[in-house]
């Protein structure tokens, strides 16, 4: 069973961890529950999950068990917000990218929560600006700028520090 992304609004919809994460928004509400397989433990009386089917009946507030080949183990399974970092890097947003106030200082985990949910994915404004560009200005907008990456590559602006932080 593969780690999967739930956005905690009491709903709880989920999305396996391999798909794109849902609309992240400006509240501290996504997710990421993995199951871990347990080498000891007790599996008497325990449900086996064995199907897609029994994952849709179980409820995952009773514990399980899994059965592989012959031998069952239990499972236990664990829930983590998603830390702001994490966020960000979905909105594909570079690791050297530093959320700070106007003087210099880190958000706190709830403003950069907030403004990772209000902001526009890097790439996708990047291929929206290339997109309109480009036929207007042809060849001198690709020699300029290099689109995509020019302005989010860290090689490039490694020695550039002024651009290495967000100021508001």
């Amino acid at each position: 069973m593969l780690p999967f992304f739930i956005e905690y609004y009491g709903s709880s919809k989920s999305v396996p961890a391999s798909e794109p994460i849902p609309t992240i928004t400006t509240k501290d509400r996504h997710g990421l529950i993995d199951l871990i397989i347990e080498h000891e433990g007790s599996v008497d009386n325990l449900p086996v999950v064995r199907t897609e089917e029994d994952i849709d009946a179980h409820d995952f507030s009773r514990p399980f068990c899994v059965e592989i080949g012959e031998v069952r183990y239990p499972v236990d399974i664990t829930l983590r917000m998603l830390e702001p970092r994490e966020l960000a890097n979905a909105m594909s947003v570079p690791d050297w990218f530093e959320f700070q106030t106007c003087d210099g200082k880190p958000l706190t985990k709830t403003d950069s929560v907030k403004m990772i949910g209000n902001m526009v994915p890097v790439k996708l404004t990047e291929a929206i600006v290339y997109a309109v560009m480009e036929p207007r200005v042809g060849k001198a907008v690709k020699q300029a700028t290099k689109l995509p990456g020019k302005y989010w590559s860290s090689e490039k602006n490694s020695n550039r520090a002024d651009q290495r932080k967000a100021r508001f």
